[in-house]
């Protein structure tokens, strides 16, 4: 869904087909609408095998397109992550041109943040289970390599890619639009702030809970399936009702991109490995991020510098 904010051509693109995990290539052929359900039903409601069952379920998909892509000869085309490699590879052999959008977060460097904050929270259950099967970190590296452009969602991305040797001519950010209903805003002060994201280790729930109650204020959360702790909504000074709050959240100590951080009636808050400008304060440390909040519930918020055109990136594509 988010690709269909992209402008021009590749958000209508998205808009006819509602990207989401390959869902239409699942409803196009039986065998895949089969391994669909088999991975859902082997992943149930653990949070770290969803996340393999993606990984398993977009290659499955790379592999059909793959053969469509010979069959129909197209110009451009374009691919999701971890569901390319193949694709690109026939798209290189029929001359078109390829098109990646990194939805998913790059595996090598994800595994080194989450063992990074697994040492300091070694209670939280997904920092220690999730990490990705080689192939799959194998596949993403490819991918990149074959794609005329890659589509990143943020800074952090945005960072690694060039990081990685991949050039600036070879890059271009998704456009953010604000998202005004997954946060509230007040005419007067509520002394509430809301975490970004389901409330989870990787969106830095340890932290944000400890900024809240240095600030005196209550952390509004998100629960759901994979929440740590497990009593999160019983403790004091915690909210899950969805009121008005004085800013938005986001310790988060990985690559994420939570719905809510797309909010422009409130102050955003984030880490580095969220923010929309690639700064923030220090998802590990609780004072700074208590100094950040404080700070920015007194500041004017100063509009972002402009980004590489997508609608650019695409034409000279074509």
């Amino acid at each position: 869904r988010w690709l269909a904010r992209a402008p021009g051509p590749l958000g209508r693109f998205g808009s006819r087909r509602v990207v989401d995990s390959g869902r239409a290539a699942v409803r196009t052929m039986p065998s895949l609408l089969v391994l669909d359900g088999a991975l859902r039903a082997w992943a149930g409601d653990a949070t770290d095998r969803g996340y393999l069952a993606e990984l398993a379920r977009r290659a499955a998909i790379d592999a059909w397109a793959a053969t469509e892509i010979r069959r129909r000869r197209p110009r451009i085309v374009i691919a999701s992550s971890l569901a390319a490699r193949r694709t690109f590879a026939a798209a290189r052999a029929v001359g078109a041109r390829t098109v990646l959008v990194l939805d998913f977060p790059l595996l090598r460097v994800l595994h080194r943040d989450l063992d990074r904050a697994a040492a300091v929270w070694p209670e939280r259950r997904f920092l220690q289970r999730f990490r990705a099967p080689s192939w799959a970190i194998a596949r993403q590296e490819a991918e990149r390599v074959l794609a005329d452009l890659v589509i990143v969602r943020g800074a952090y991305a945005h960072a690694l890619c060039l990081a990685d040797g991949i050039s600036e001519a070879r890059l271009a950010r998704l456009p953010e639009r604000s998202e005004p209903g997954f946060a509230r805003a007040s005419a007067t002060a509520t002394g509430r702030l809301r975490l970004a994201g389901l409330a989870a280790a990787r969106h830095g729930v340890d932290t944000a809970l400890a900024a809240a109650r240095m600030l005196g204020m209550t952390l509004v959360v998100r629960v759901g399936d994979g929440s740590e702790p497990g009593d999160l909504a019983s403790q004091p000074g915690v909210a899950t009702d969805g009121g008005p709050v004085d800013a938005v959240i986001c310790p988060a100590i990985c690559e994420s991109y939570p719905p809510e951080l797309r909010t422009h009636a409130l102050p955003v808050i984030a880490s580095p490995y969220a923010s929309a400008d690639g700064r923030g304060p220090d998802p590990y440390d609780s004072r700074a991020f208590a100094q950040a909040i404080a700070t920015a519930l007194t500041t004017v918020p100063q509009a972002l510098p402009p980004i590489a055109s997508l609608q650019q990136r695409l034409a000279a594509l074509a």
